[in-house]
């Protein structure tokens, strides 16, 4: 390092001082994010809304009742019978948790 690095250096080591803002910084950026954390919860109502509309037009139960029957009729070709539906079921409900948990604790982020 150079000679005038190390005395500007110095001479800001020194003649720092802190600022007073008495909490305003922090309450400014508490503030901040709210407009966006607003729109992203409209956003997601919205998305939400058209997804379950868009089920209810396609009539979304029998689409997944005939995809369910597919995988029944071809079970014993992939010989996936072998395992028990409780196993089926405790992953179902492991994926459900872990999404469950990852959407509360991005609501909580925001807090």
């Amino acid at each position: 390092m150079e000679n005038d690095d190390i005395l500007v250096r110095q001479f800001f080591n020194e003649h720092t001082e802190e600022i007073a803002d008495h909490g305003f910084s922090k309450r400014v950026m508490r503030h901040l994010p709210d407009r966006a954390v607003r729109l992203n919860r409209i956003w997601t109502a919205i998305c939400i809304v058209a997804g379950i509309a868009f089920f209810i037009a396609v009539k979304g139960w029998n689409v997944i009742a005939e995809a369910l029957a597919v995988c029944f009729r071809t079970a014993p070709a992939q010989d996936v019978f072998h395992l028990s539906p409780l196993t089926i079921a405790l992953s179902l409900l492991a994926i459900t948790a872990v999404g469950a948990y990852q959407m509360v604790s991005r609501e909580l982020r925001w807090l």
